[in-house]
This record gives structure tokens, sequence and C-alpha cells, in this order.
């Protein structure tokens, strides 16, 4: 499936660099679609009735315009084109997964009490240790096919 997938599109560009040069940025596009990119759903924020004290990146990618979608409407987060931010991580877990595009998925978790920002995360939801993301990350349910504590 891959090996064809890569052919139709290799003679879709070889098309288009034919039939005329404006197409180059819509060939730009195609194989900027390709490539592998980051996203982030942070939990955090957003309309959720139950925000969470995490956010969720997704590395290398070629469906971060999917994920991003899910964040914002499903999840009701707070989406973006990059990583999670780094301030105030307390520490992460990274999913055992393995995504058909190779991409990696890791939760980062916050102190929300250290953001000196007023938070809708409840407190009993609220981390603030190291080993409470590791309990995070071996909690039954939580990674179906589990999750390795990493640091930040």
């Amino acid at each position: 499936m891959h090996g064809s997938r890569i052919a139709a599109l290799s003679a879709l560009i070889a098309v288009l660099v034919v039939a005329a040069t404006p197409a180059c940025s819509v060939v730009g596009g195609i194989a900027g679609g390709l490539a592998g990119g980051d996203s982030s759903c942070d939990r955090r924020y957003g309309d959720s009735d139950s925000p969470q004290p995490f956010c969720q990146e997704i590395l290398d990618t070629v469906a971060g315009s999917r994920f991003r979608e899910d964040c914002d409407q499903k999840l009701k987060g707070k989406s973006g084109e990059d990583v999670c931010p780094r301030e105030h991580v307390i520490a992460g877990c990274k999913v055992n997964k393995k995504n058909d595009d190779g991409s990696e998925v890791v939760d980062w978790f916050y102190d929300v009490d250290a953001d000196n920002a007023p938070s809708k995360v409840k407190p009993s939801d609220r981390i603030r240790t190291k080993e409470q993301v590791r309990a995070k990350c071996v909690e039954p349910g939580r990674y179906d096919e589990g999750a390795t504590y990493q640091e930040p």
C-alpha cells in the first residue's frame, strides 16, 4: 500500500511539474504533506468541562492536522503546530504504541499551581511530583499499550 501511494504521488508530481510553473507551490504543498511534523494538544486549556494537567504531543507525524482537529473539536483542548511547552513540566509518559507513520506520542504533566494563573483543573487531578507522573505512566487502563516514564 505504501509503495502504490508513493508511486501515485510521484506520478501526480510529475504531471504538475510539466503542466505549469505555478504548480511548484502545489508540489511543495504535496511534498510538505508527506513530511512529518509535530503537533500538540494542551488539555490544561480550552473549553473542556474537565481539563487535565497534561499536554499531549505527537512527534514526526503525517496526521498533525487531524490530531489538532480532534484536540479542538472532541477534547476541547488547545491545539498547536509544535511540541508542548516545557515551562512547569514535571515529567512525561511516552506512549509505547507503534503508530503506522512512525510517530511518537508523549503526555507531559504540569504543575498547574506553578502557572500563577487560575486553573480549571480539579485539585484532585493535579500533579505535583515525579512520583505521581510515574504512577500515571503505569496506571491500569490509561495507556492500552503501556507507557514509559520520561524526564523533560
